[in-house]
């Protein structure tokens, strides 16, 4: 398999040790109140690493940018969102999906 194929089936499968061992984790606690944590790793970036949420249809609700490599645990306050149910985190590297989860807002 190439480079591409084997990235791809490790994401899918939600393995952490993917060729460049950057990784995203579950938010903790979900379903979430106003306030959730996020823990990634990134080995490496050349322009850019972002952690963005989405709402269900695809709407940026949410965009950090992340400056430094390394282990990371965000926790993010979307306290001013008013609508319950679920959103998607994406952590995005040189503008390459690195990996995506669902987390669930509960008012």
């Amino acid at each position: 398999k190439n480079k591409v194929d084997l990235l791809l089936n490790q994401i899918n499968n939600g393995n952490h040790s993917n060729i460049n061992n950057n990784y995203l984790d579950q938010n903790y606690p979900n379903p979430f109140e106003s306030t959730t944590s996020i823990a990634y790793n990134i080995v490496s970036f050349k322009k850019q690493a972002n952690l963005i949420v989405t709402d269900a249809l695809g709407k940026e609700v949410y965009n950090h940018s992340i400056q430094s490599t390394g282990k990371g645990l965000l926790t993010i306050d979307i306290s001013k969102m008013q609508v319950s149910g679920n959103y998607i985190y994406s952590l995005i590297i040189d503008g390459i999906i690195i990996d995506s989860k669902k987390m669930t807002l509960v008012r």
